[in-house]
């Protein structure tokens, strides 16, 4: 009998024992499924945040000589005859404020040190808007009127990556280097002469690639740039149209310049228009190839003012007249 209650008690330690350690087991499985759930949560608020705060960038290289594009903005640049020699690198940077492109060149890169990372290897950068910038402390409007809707800004780093360290602490004794200085110039020439890419000016032609015309360069007649104004279509059906200048014209500044001063108005070379509409009368421009037309179109050609700055007289109607001369016969592509 003694026996008999032994066993009945020893059994039940066991079976307690057996209850104690599955029930051990479930709470354990538990507490681990919501441990893992809670790391996962962790872990994607965290990548969540990181990546809405961390900036995605795409690094290219410019493979073309002479001419550097950015397709997905629709802009295209003649790369400065002092870079011909070296690599023109731009990297495309998104952040919570847009998009921009970091332009670097493979010399300044080879410098070293603060030239091989951001921000300071950001040698020139460029920025766009669909309104125009009021002001720009901090850059230089490069288009006015706008570039298929975009105005485009251009602006550097404070600091020169040759003469601070990764954390833009200046380097004691340390000087601008001559391959830096000397190529930010050059980049900043070349995105200065930023035009759309339906305008392209080699092997001696200016083509507008939207109208499938181009226009014969006369011998002489340097840096040619077109400016598209588009506009909708009208009851004589004329739409978008160019307006043409130089680049040493632009240099001389007040109205000649690429950019309004104040109130003032740009004041082109030469203009050109087109209609899908033959035109008897026209009081303020001369019909392009006789009014005989081009590709379906006809084209017709307005005349700038010469005086848009005070200095360089001489220039501004040279090349007004060689470019009104062009424009007055069009081509198809």
């Amino acid at each position: 009998m003694l026996y008999n209650k032994l066993m009945i008690k020893n059994s039940s330690k066991r079976t307690g024992s057996a209850h104690l350690i599955i029930i051990t087991i479930i709470v354990l499985a538990i507490l681990g499924a919501l441990g893992f759930v809670f790391w996962k949560n962790i872990t994607a608020s965290t990548n969540k945040s990181k990546s809405s705060s961390d900036k995605v960038t795409q690094t290219k290289q410019d493979t073309t000589p002479n001419y550097i594009t950015l397709s997905e903005w629709g802009v295209t640049f003649k790369v400065s005859d002092e870079l011909k020699s070296t690599r023109v690198t731009y990297t495309k940077n998104q952040s919570a404020d847009g998009v921009s492109y970091a332009f670097t060149t493979k010399r300044i890169h080879d410098l070293g040190g603060s030239c091989t990372t951001r921000p300071f290897e950001d040698t020139q950068i460029l920025t766009r808007f669909t309104e125009k910038p009021i002001a720009t402390p901090d850059g230089e409007l490069l288009n006015d009127p706008a570039i298929d809707g975009y105005y485009y800004v251009l602006s550097a780093p404070a600091a020169s990556c040759s003469i601070v360290d990764k954390n833009g602490t200046p380097l004691q004794g340390r000087k601008v280097s001559p391959v830096e200085e000397s190529d930010r110039n050059a980049l900043k020439s070349t995105l200065e002469s930023i035009q759309s890419k339906n305008v392209e000016v080699s092997n001696g032609y200016l083509t507008l690639k939207d109208w499938s015309v181009k226009f014969k360069i006369p011998e002489g007649l340097t840096g040619v740039k077109a400016y598209e104004h588009p506009f909708p279509e009208n009851s004589k059906g004329f739409s978008n149209s160019y307006e043409l200048t130089t680049e040493r014209v632009e240099a001389l500044g007040q109205w000649c310049s690429a950019i309004t001063e104040g109130n003032n108005t740009v004041t082109r070379l030469g203009g050109i228009s087109r209609s899908s509409q033959k035109q008897n009368e026209y009081a303020s421009a001369a019909p392009a190839n006789d009014n005989n037309s081009v590709g379906g179109y006809y084209y017709y050609v307005s005349g700038g003012q010469a005086t848009c700055s005070d200095e360089g007289n001489d220039l501004q109607l040279q090349d007004l007249r060689a470019i009104n001369d062009m424009l007055m016969h069009p081509v198809a592509e």
